[in-house]
């Protein structure tokens, strides 16, 4: 299994100074170098962004484990079934996730407990980033992720970046186009005709001038014998993932009030340069 060391000489020096001109990670953030250090798993969860949100975030990730001590880690991801049947996209999704095909929810829960991989990587809204604006988080297509927490006892580590939304383009549909939306699957169907928003996914501005990143650890508050209860459990799960999206929602929208201010611009850290690191935040 490839570590992040690895992917930096294979994909990170290649591609990132194409793709992110500059990489910050926020100053409000739980001390990264000190939460690899006391956990030897996580589970990272990702807002996802517009269609391409999760690549850049993928070169993020990357990088900032890389440049705080994480350059031993072997990460993994969940990734869209279909992109495991699809030509080009298929051989990258293999690369990255270093799994030849999709998992379940026993697979991935096996490959945390037997440390397979260091960092699960799940980004939970999932499809449903299609129809939003850029700026707001969707509901989850899943909380599974918090139950695969519980069982196997790994924290989450909100990962929340601002600025791949440079690469995508809201629409809104008119009303009169909405009837041809019968013409798709139910799932997406419901997306487009409540929201009525279509995120295009492009890279015609070129380079992400800049990506912002907060990472805060959260450890759910359910004890795993609460999993017993099937319907209790539902319910309790189903209130701790609004309550992280919530807080997701706050951090994304904390990046951005500053990205908008300026208040970046001269204390980014360059991709191609050593990154300097912010004061480390006492871990809870």
């Amino acid at each position: 299994m490839k570590d992040i060391a690895q992917f930096e000489e294979s994909i990170g020096k290649k591609f990132r100074p194409w793709f992110i001109k500059d990489i910050r990670l926020n100053e409000e953030s739980d001390c990264l170098r000190s939460l690899l250090t006391r956990h030897s798993k996580l589970l990272c969860i990702m807002n996802h962004g517009g269609f391409y949100g999760p690549w850049a975030a993928a070169l993020a990730f990357h990088y900032l484990l890389l440049t705080h001590g994480g350059q031993g880690r072997k990460p993994t991801g969940v990734a869209w079934r279909g992109f495991y049947s699809l030509p080009i996209h298929k051989q990258i999704t293999q690369y990255l996730t270093q799994l030849d095909r999709p998992l379940d929810y026993p697979g991935f829960k096996e490959l945390l407990l037997n440390q397979t991989f260091n960092d699960l990587i799940i980004l939970p809204e999932g499809t449903n980033c299609h129809y939003f604006d850029g700026k707001t988080l969707q509901p989850f297509v899943s909380p599974r992720f918090i139950e695969l927490s519980i069982e196997t006892q790994t924290p989450l580590l909100l990962f929340v970046h601002q600025g791949s939304e440079h690469w995508s383009q809201t629409v809104h549909l008119p009303k009169a186009l909405i009837p041809m939306t019968r013409l798709l699957p139910k799932r997406y169907r419901d997306g487009i005709e409540q929201n009525r928003l279509i995120n295009i996914p492009h890279m015609l501005k070129g380079c992400i001038p800049q990506m912002n990143v907060m990472c805060k650890i959260y450890q759910p508050s359910i004890h795993p014998s609460a999993l017993r209860d099937k319907p209790f459990a539902k319910e309790l799960i189903e209130l701790e993932a609004r309550k992280i999206r919530s807080m997701m929602q706050t951090h994304y929208d904390s990046l951005l009030t500053q990205a908008t201010a300026g208040e970046y611009s001269d204390h980014s850290s360059r991709v191609n340069e050593e990154v300097v690191t912010h004061p480390c935040v006492e871990v809870a």
